[in-house]
């Protein structure tokens, strides 16, 4: 019985001593090497895809957003000398689609609605653009 009787208190001792210890020196932690190595493969395929995907979407930004050209913001009661205007703004062309049109003045892309001096697009057709403001209206002509 001195054997049996000894092994247990030499047990509790150990189990004393283990249990006094911190858990961290109790315990081996073991790295999990798989799911480490799948995170890290998850953020580089993530930051390839959007590496490769943002030109893409700012050229789909750029084709479908239409953004408002203002060169002089619109006064009230504006009255423009129509022979110095087609002075300083020249009609480059005319680009027309199925349902875009769009007007190069003075080497600058502009829609209708865009606003040149005051002067608001209203009309885009094969051969002129037509601005407007509240009293006047003035027409570009692609110079021959």
């Amino acid at each position: 019985m001195s054997i049996i009787y000894r092994a247990l208190q030499k047990t509790q001792k150990n189990r004393e001593k283990n249990l006094s210890a911190p858990l961290q020196e109790r315990q081996t932690l073991r790295p999990n090497w798989a799911l480490t190595s799948l995170i890290a493969v998850s953020a580089v395929l993530v930051t390839v895809l959007a590496l490769n995907y943002l030109p893409v979407l700012k050229s789909h930004l750029a084709t479908t957003a239409k953004p408002v050209k203002v060169l002089a913001a619109p006064t009230m009661q504006m009255v423009i000398n129509e022979d110095k205007f087609k002075s300083q703004y020249v009609l480059n062309g005319i680009f027309l689609s199925d349902n875009t049109k769009i007007a190069m003045i003075n080497s600058q892309y502009f829609h209708v609605g865009d606003a040149i001096d005051g002067l608001r697009i209203v009309h885009i057709c094969d051969k002129d653009v037509k601005l407007t403001n509240q009293n006047q209206t003035i027409t570009l002509e692609i110079p021959v």
